[in-house]
């Protein structure tokens, strides 16, 4: 209960700005060049714990 909690949290962050993100490289208003700002603000938006959670909780499933 507690993973699928915090997923929601962090997914509440991150889905939305990497959809705003896509729309504004497809569009051409953000540039590939900000790559590495892309990056660093979604590991600020935690997303490394929402991949680490992801993983667990695959295995987990696998597990069963």
């Amino acid at each position: 209960k507690e993973e699928t909690e915090r997923m929601a949290t962090l997914k509440a962050d991150i889905e939305p700005y990497i959809e705003e993100v896509e729309a504004k490289l497809i569009t051409g208003e953000m540039s590939f060049d900000e790559w590495d700002n892309i990056q660093n603000n979604l590991k600020k938006m935690g997303l490394d714990e929402y991949i680490e959670i992801y993983n667990i909780a695959a295995k987990r499933f696998e597990g069963n």
